[in-house]
C-alpha cells in the first residue's frame, strides 16, 4: 500500500539531491545492542562529518537536534515535517529491531550522554513512535526529561497506551506538530 508514496519520495529525493535516497545510522536497540536505523536522506551528504561543528553551542542536556540545520535539504524539510522519513523504519520493525510504539533509539552520540538512571529505558525495543512523538517531539529536547518520558511509559505500558498512542501519532504527523 505505501509502495507508490515510498517511490515519490524516493524520485523527490533523487532529483533534488545527490547521493543516496537512503540514511542509515547505528542506534542503540534494546539493550544496548546496536542496528542500523533506516531512513530517507533528509540532510546532504556526508552530513554526519558535520555534525559536531553544527551542534558546537548546544547545551549538554539537549538532544542533538536544531530547526535551522544547514545540512537539512528542501525536501528533507518537508519529509521530516511530516515524518515521511522514517518510513522506512518499518523494514527495521520487520527484523525484529524496532517495534511501532517504544521509546525512539538513540544515536549513539545522545546514548552516551545518558545518566545512569535513564539507561534503563535502552533495555526495551525502540519504537517508531512513542510517548515523546505524540507530546512532546521535537518542542521537547531536554535528554533528561525525553529519557524520563520513555522511563514512565515503560513503567506504565499497556497494549491499550499503545493503541492510544499509535491513534495520537497520525494526527500529529499530519499536522507536522513539533517537527522539524
Amino acid at each position: 500500500m505505501l509502495s507508490p508514496i515510498l517511490l515519490v519520495i524516493a524520485l523527490a529525493i533523487a532529483l533534488t539531491s545527490p547521493g543516496s535516497i537512503f540514511f542509515s545510522q547505528w542506534r542503540v536497540g534494546k539493550r544496548g545492542k546496536l542496528f542500523r536505523v533506516l531512513k530517507f536522506r533528509t540532510m546532504t551528504m556526508n552530513a554526519d562529518q558535520q555534525h559536531h561543528r553544527v551542534m558546537a553551542d548546544q547545551s549538554i542536556h539537549c538532544l542533538h537536534k536544531r530547526e535551522d540545520d544547514p545540512r537539512i535539504t528542501v525536501i528533507g524539510k518537508w519529509l521530516r515535517r511530516y515524518s515521511l522519513d522514517e518510513l522506512p523504519q518499518l523494514i527495521n520493525v520487520l527484523r525484529g529491531e524496532m517495534s511501532l510504539v517504544g521509546p525512539r533509539p538513540w544515536a549513539l552520540y545522545d546514548a552516551v550522554r545518558l545518566s545512569a538512571d535513564m539507561q534503563l529505558r535502552l533495555n526495551a525495543l525502540p519504537g517508531m513512535t512513542g510517548a515523546w512523538q505524540v507530546s512532546g517531539r521535537s518542542t521537547q529536547l531536554d535528554l533528561e526529561t525525553v529519557s524520563q518520558q520513555d522511563l514512565d511509559y515503560l513503567h506504565n505500558w499497556s497494549f491499550r497506551g499503545d493503541i492510544q498512542i499509535l491513534l495520537r501519532t497520525l494526527p500529529k504527523v499530519l499536522s507536522g506538530f513539533g517537527a522539524f
